[in-house]
């Protein structure tokens, strides 16, 4: 039961530090193209 509860909060950290990657991933990319034109 306690290993589930694990598991599902591990997968919990995984998205949320794949909606953190993507979020800055896109910051940056606007960022280079306000810088680029």
């Amino acid at each position: 039961m306690k290993h589930a509860r694990t598991a599902r909060h591990g997968a919990q950290i995984a998205a949320l530090s794949a909606a953190l990657l993507f979020s800055a991933s896109a910051m940056a990319q606007q960022n280079f193209v306000t810088i680029g034109t």
